[in-house]
């Protein structure tokens, strides 16, 4: 960007500068003026669609690198929830007074985590721990 910007002023005026150099060195103002319509009546249009074309390029660049980044956020918040979810869990394992207390809340977990209705876990020895869906 910083290239094409200190590059192609003084480009295009050495370009601008040699074609009307070279248009004086015609004979007649007839050929002088089609001369300068061909000119000016093609490089200005092919100029103007070049430029707005490389404009639109860099607009619709920003705008995925938008959506990308909506996209990321959106997975983000997602994996934070996950996370947060988690954390959630093991703060009560470990808040959890006996084996029962550790079942019922794995129970708990896994219906959250699931979204099952309902869970039940049993272990060896007959202990179990069983959570219902919220709401």
């Amino acid at each position: 960007m910083r290239v094409v910007r200190n590059v192609l002023p003084p480009l295009i005026v050495l370009v601008v500068g040699v074609v009307e150099f070279l248009i004086s060195l015609l004979p007649g103002a007839a050929l002088e003026l089609w001369a300068h319509l061909l000119f000016y009546g093609l490089v200005g249009p092919a100029v103007t669609y070049f430029s707005v074309e490389w404009i639109a390029e860099g607009t619709r660049a920003r705008e995925r690198a938008e959506r990308q980044l909506l996209d990321l956020y959106g997975e983000l918040r997602v994996s934070h929830a996950r996370l947060g979810a988690v954390q959630e869990l093991m703060r009560d394992l470990s808040d959890a007074a006996d084996m029962g207390a550790v079942l019922d809340v794995a129970a708990r977990g896994a219906v959250r985590v699931t979204g099952a209705q309902r869970a039940t876990l049993t272990v060896p020895g007959g202990l179990s721990g069983t959570a219902r869906a919220e709401g």
